[in-house]
Parts: C-alpha cells; sequence; structure tokens
C-alpha cells in the first residue's frame, strides 16, 4: 500500500460522515439507545415502514434486478473531491440492539473462482428464526488469500474497515455505495418480507457479490431450513453512552455451547465515540479492524481468543479473562444480561417452527422491474481482425458482431460492455467505453458494434472484454482475450 493512498484513506477515516444518501431523523447511535432491550424485538429495521429504514437511518437506493458493472477508470472526468464524496456517502455497521434467540442456520458460498486469477470470495450469512418468524440476518464477504492488495487478503469486509477502501475508489463516485449498503439492503429485503423466497432488489453498484455469491446463498438456506438444524442461537448487543457496542453471541447443539463470539463495534460516526484515540476507527470493530489490529498489535484479538476458548471449555459465561480490562467489564455485563435467557434454552430446548418463511410472499415485486434480457437468445462474436490500439488517444477499438437469436425483441445496452487492463501492479482495472445508447435487435437480426474504450494506458499489459447481462437471476458471460496493447 503506498504512503499516499494509506493518506487518503486516513483523511476518509478522520472525516465527519455527514450524510445525503442517508437521511435519518436521529442519528443512529441516539436512536439504537432510546430502545428497550428487548428479546427478539428487531430494532435493526422499521417494519412497520416502507422505507428502507436501517438503524434508524432512512436509504434512498437507486435499485436494480440485475448487476452493474462500473468503469474504474473514465476519461475527461475529474475525481470526486474526496470532502464531499466523504459527506454524501454512508453506511452502517451496527448489530442489531438487543437480546436474540432461535434456530439457527449458516450458510458459507465460494463464488467469483478464477476471477482476476483470485482464489475466490466467499459470502456468508447467519440466520436465526424463532415461531415462524426471520428475527435475524447478517451477511459478510471475505476476500480471498491472493487478493490483490496486501493489506485486504482474507479480510471480512463488513467491520474492517473495507468500506473505506471501496470508498476510496473511483468507481464510487458515481455510485456513492459500498458493499455494506448492499448487504445491509438484502437484509432488510429478507426482514421486511419474512421470507427466503423473494425476488431481490440490488443496489446499483453493489450487485455483482449480490448476484454471484449472496443470492445463491439465500437460496441454499431456502432448502437447508426445511430441516432442523440442531442449532440454537442466542445473541446481545447493548450499545454504550461511550459510542462502543460489545456484542456476545453463542452457538449451541443440544445443550452444548460449540461457538462463541465476542466483539465491540465502533460507532458509525465519529462524534459519537467518547475516546479520542477510538474515533477514527469509526464504522470498524475492534476485532475486524485492519487499522486497530495493526496499532494495537492484536491485543484485542488475543483477549478474544482466550475468553472464547474458556467459555468453551468451562461451557459456562461465568469465565473470567483480564479482569478489570475495559473489554473484560462489558463481557461480564453482557453475560449476566443473557444468562437467564440462556437458562431458558437449556430448561426448555426449542421447537423447530419455519411458519411460511420458505414460501413466496403476496405482494412482493423488485422495485427495480424484470431484466430485459433473455438467457441464451444472444450471440456475440468478435470480428476478426478488429481490434486496434491508439497511443496517442489512449483508446482501444474492437468491433463485435451481436445476433438475437430469441423470438423477440433484445435490448443491448452499450454501457455494459467494458474492458479489463492488467497494470504492472498485477491489479485489474475496469475501463468503460463512454456510450450510453441502447440498441434493439429484432428477431435474428445482426449487427455490428464498434467499442471503443478509454483511457487505455501504454503500461497495461493485458487486456480483455466482457459483455455482461441478466435475465433475472440467471448470467449472460461473454468474454473475449484480445491482443495486447
Amino acid at each position: 500500500m503506498t504512503d499516499s493512498w494509506k493518506g487518503k484513506v486516513w483523511r476518509m477515516l478522520g472525516a465527519i460522515a455527514l450524510f445525503a444518501l442517508a437521511v435519518g431523523t436521529l442519528p443512529g447511535e441516539l436512536w439504537a439507545a432510546e430502545q428497550p432491550l428487548e428479546i427478539n424485538g428487531s430494532s435493526y429495521i422499521d417494519r412497520e415502514s416502507d422505507a428502507v429504514v436501517v438503524n434508524g437511518h432512512v436509504f434512498s437506493y437507486d435499485v436494480m434486478s440485475g448487476a452493474t458493472v462500473l468503469p474504474s477508470r473514465t476519461a475527461g472526468k475529474a475525481p470526486m473531491d474526496q470532502a464531499e464524496k466523504d459527506r454524501k456517502m454512508f453506511w452502517t455497521i451496527q448489530p442489531p440492539r438487543g437480546i436474540i434467540r432461535g434456530e439457527y442456520y449458516h450458510t458459507s458460498r465460494l463464488f467469483n473462482v478464477g476471477k482476476d486469477g483470485g482464489l475466490g470470495y466467499t459470502a456468508m450469512i447467519d440466520l436465526v428464526i424463532d415461531k415462524g418468524r426471520i428475527v435475524h440476518v447478517e451477511m459478510d464477504e471475505s476476500t480471498p488469500s491472493n487478493y490483490y492488495s496486501d493489506l485486504w487478503r482474507a479480510q471480512r469486509k463488513r467491520t474492517s474497515g473495507y468500506g473505506f477502501f471501496q470508498a476510496s475508489k473511483g468507481r464510487t463516485d458515481r455510485t456513492l455505495v459500498t458493499l455494506n449498503n448492499g448487504l445491509t439492503f438484502l437484509e432488510w429485503q429478507i426482514l421486511k418480507a419474512n421470507s427466503l423466497n423473494i425476488d431481490f432488489d440490488t443496489v446499483y453498484g453493489s450487485s455483482n457479490s449480490a448476484r454471484d455469491g449472496f443470492i445463491p446463498a439465500v437460496k441454499e438456506l431456502l432448502e437447508k431450513i426445511k430441516e432442523p438444524s440442531g442449532r440454537y442461537y442466542i445473541g446481545i448487543a447493548e450499545p454504550g453512552e461511550d459510542g462502543v457496542t460489545p456484542r456476545l453471541e453463542l452457538i449451541f447443539e443440544g445443550k452444548k455451547i460449540v461457538e462463541a463470539r465476542y466483539n465491540e463495534i465502533l460507532a458509525d460516526r465519529p462524534e459519537a465515540i467518547r475516546d479520542g484515540g477510538l474515533k477514527k476507527y469509526f464504522r470498524q470493530s475492534r476485532r475486524d479492524s485492519v487499522y486497530y489490529r495493526a496499532d494495537t498489535k492484536g491485543s484485542f484479538n488475543a483477549f478474544v481468543d482466550k475468553l472464547t476458548a474458556a467459555i468453551l471449555e468451562k461451557q459456562s459465561l461465568d469465565v473470567s479473562v483480564e479482569p478489570g480490562s475495559p473489554e473484560a467489564g462489558n463481557y461480564a455485563r453482557l453475560a449476566a444480561k443473557i444468562q437467564p435467557v440462556v437458562d431458558e434454552y437449556l430448561a426448555q430446548g426449542y421447537t423447530h417452527d419455519i411458519g411460511k418463511i420458505a414460501e413466496k410472499p403476496e405482494n412482493w415485486t423488485p422495485k427495480g422491474g424484470a431484466g430485459d434480457a433473455h438467457l441464451n437468445d444472444l450471440l456475440l462474436e468478435v470480428v476478426p481482425g478488429s481490434a486496434g490500439y491508439d497511443p496517442a488517444k489512449g483508446t482501444y477499438s474492437v468491433a463485435l458482431t451481436a445476433t438475437n437469436k430469441g423470438e423477440g425483441n433484445y435490448v443491448v445496452h452499450m454501457e455494459s460492455f467494458f474492458l479489463n487492463v492488467k497494470t504492472p501492479e498485477n491489479a485489474w482495472d475496469t475501463v468503460g467505453g463512454g456510450d450510453s445508447s441502447v440498441i434493439t435487435l429484432a428477431p435474428g437480426e445482426v449487427r455490428e458494434l464498434r467499442l471503443n474504450f478509454s483511457p487505455v494506458l501504454k503500461t497495461d499489459t493485458q487486456v480483455s472484454v466482457k459483455y455482461l447481462k441478466y435475465a433475472g437471476v440467471d448470467k449472460l458471460y461473454f468474454t473475449f482475450d484480445l491482443p495486447n496493447p
């Protein structure tokens, strides 16, 4: 990571996160603090509102039922002023406040294996069901161990600070969203519909992970919940007045604790954090933040490892690790509040009841509408000898023939073409063509399409072009290996 990039990220981390995309009637931390500590009270969303309300913030998204590929290089357009961008972008990492309990399901799905030479990303989903109601769903994604940025290799994206890394990239100048926005929007839809059997909208600019990883993973969960999991979840999160939210999670198999988790999540806004030394880690957790972990030499992670190991060994919350430390005090407070819930579960067990969660809900329609593509209806082929590079203009050109093999019209969006270019640093950039025209092909029609991508640099070492279009949750990918510039 270069010094200039590191400085850019730290300036962003230090900025006060005012927001335009998210307009909340109350700041999220204040809103959460006003709510009573309930069991399965679901403070995470407002189930009564038709608006997308998450942690007290009202989000307004440009939604779609397809996927987006956005250029990281755009010719002739200056990058957005970073201070302006900080004001406009907002995402939340706060967990649902209160106590959550219920039957527990988990799935993880490896996706995009081989993309840019990577080992694949992992989509992870936790699901908790109680008496026919989805009381908790939480998604996260981890990067491959050979991710192009050393700092972000094999990291969980949601609370590690990865959102700021995304926000530093040029492609978010246009979308003003990160993966976190996309994940919370998927979670909101599941909780709002109380169903896993829904057609999802995705956030414009954060839809490819949803389509390739998380929506297929939800389908896997849809099958899993039809049988008892044999696992039970009890968790608690309680925001403190200091801007830190301690969180304790337990997973049981029968009466045995098989997994224990502990974390402390920093507030979404720096001014809500009392400790001046922690303010720069806003919207990150002490366990997962790559910056906090490096600055503190992993001391919090060492505490968590000892704590969770002690819980599993003793099969009890009555454990003491590093007594006198703030985190030990936070843990003890949560453990005392959750112990009656643990006792009740151990005495009574639970009943498998998914209600109508596996059924399609009535009156649920994606706001983004149906896609205009039809699987297998489009054929694209490179015109032999058409590829060329103009180093003076930094433009790479290629011609394709497009054939509509279907029985109805096929709509081709020219902005869905993009060029992958590999930099000397072994990273891939995405170059757009700047053509936003729409072409309608009649049944059987064949037409030549001329594509011009810029800027392509003389230092780019490899190129490939890919056409991406979605039909519902089905993908059409066309990939061509092209002559290098």
